[in-house]
């Protein structure tokens, strides 16, 4: 299974880690979009 993590930073500090199913829950529970989008 795949699921998309965002990550809240703030001052080079992880405030925040929010699991979610798939990317595009992500995106749509963050306002985020594929040009916030890191992968390695």
């Amino acid at each position: 299974m795949r699921e998309a993590i965002a990550f809240r930073v703030v001052e080079d500090q992880v405030v925040t880690v929010v699991r979610h199913g798939n990317l595009e829950e992500a995106f749509e529970a963050t306002g985020l979009g594929e040009g916030d989008l890191y992968e390695q």
